[in-house]
């Protein structure tokens, strides 16, 4: 019998041990689970910064449409920032 709920746990691992070299620190991060893409999980962490009372978030000029089109979608501002600028510590990109 095959456990559903546990069926993408030894693919990820499998993911994590082909990366775990070239991605500093993959193999001790904790929490791992399945989307369908990536902009499902990046809308979900826009999610919590929005509810975490973030107003706006900074995005590369040039980097993945997605991040600035889910932003705008749960009603986040979008500064696109020049990659050679400075940014403050507390800027999330």
């Amino acid at each position: 019998l095959i456990n559903l709920d546990e069926i993408h746990i030894p693919i990820i691992k499998r993911i994590v041990s082909a990366y775990k070299n070239v991605i500093p620190s993959l193999n001790e991060f904790s929490y791992f689970y399945p989307t369908n893409g990536s902009s499902e999980g990046i809308f979900h962490i826009l999610v919590k910064l929005k509810t975490a009372g973030v107003k706006s978030i900074n995005v590369f000029d040039g980097e993945y449409e997605g991040f600035q089109i889910q932003a705008q979608n749960v009603g986040l501002h979008v500064n696109v920032v020049n990659k050679d600028k400075s940014l403050d510590k507390n800027s999330w990109i």
